[in-house]
């Protein structure tokens, strides 16, 4: 009976530690079609916890391993920060944990009130 306790103890606090799928779907819409290729080029530059896929001219798809979908939220609305304003232009970014859609495919760079650091192109 102890074993058995043991052996489902193990089970559930594996499962606690194990990490699941994080994908974003990155959309950018460039300045201009003489930023296109700079703003689209992140699509190309995977890291130590990121890993990058093209999937179009404009999209890439970002995995990351998290925890819980609260995590994977978090992941989504930290990369809709633009920082290359006279660059990007704007991005729209899904989410989907354990290949499971999340909030319905909202796209989580599209707030109210809007964001300050999209359609910056012309203002430097």
């Amino acid at each position: 009976m102890l074993k058995m306790i043991t052996a489902l103890a193990m089970i559930v606090l594996t499962q606690n530690a194990m990490a699941g799928s994080c994908e974003l779907t990155v959309t950018r819409i460039a300045c201009s079609d003489a930023t296109k290729a700079e703003s689209f080029k992140k699509c190309d530059e995977s890291g130590k916890d990121i890993k990058m896929k093209k999937l179009s001219e404009d999209k890439c798809l970002e995995s990351f391993d998290v925890k819980k979908e609260s995590d994977c939220i978090k992941k989504a609305i930290t990369r809709c920060e633009n920082g290359r304003l006279d660059i990007t232009k704007s991005k729209a970014i899904t989410a989907t944990f354990d290949g499971k859609s999340i909030e319905n495919s909202k796209d989580f760079c599209d707030t109210k009130p809007p964001r300050t650091d999209f359609n910056k192109c012309d203002k430097k």
